[in-house]
């Protein structure tokens, strides 16, 4: 089978997966959990008509790939992440003693870069950044 995406990287990645994803052996993400792969991070959110685009797309694969797989593509929910700043944790929150460092760094680092001031939809109340993820 031969994906055509024309990065070997991808190609060999979709390779590799077909044979998993048809025989329903692919890993599917999970909601977080104590430890897991969902820590708080600094992400970056796409515009919201290309967060609805994603959505579709996700929706589309799902037809293919089948049930049991947590919606990580949701327009309420799709993301780059920049950067993930410690483990996951159920305890995470505004109040951690560390949350106004990362916070401070981060309005400190989008105040230098136009494109992040231009980009994206506040931080802490500063229209420079994306908010730091997870700590709702």
């Amino acid at each position: 089978m031969s994906a055509g995406l024309g990065n070997p990287v991808f190609d060999e990645l979709i390779e590799a997966a077909a044979p998993q994803v048809l025989a329903g052996a692919h890993r599917r993400d999970l909601p977080p959990e104590e430890g897991g792969r969902w820590p708080v991070s600094i992400v970056v959110r796409p515009a919201e008509p290309v967060r609805d685009v994603l959505e579709g797309l996700m929706r589309t694969a799902l037809g293919f790939v089948g049930p049991g797989h947590f919606l990580t593509g949701r327009a309420d929910s799709a993301h780059l992440t920049v950067r993930a700043l410690e483990p996951y944790r159920d305890l995470s929150s505004r109040e951690d003693p560390v949350t106004a460092d990362w916070t401070a760094a981060l309005e400190r680092g989008c105040r230098r870069d136009e494109a992040a001031r231009s980009g994206s939809s506040g931080c802490a109340g500063q229209a420079a950044c994306e908010r730091v993820a997870g700590v709702a």
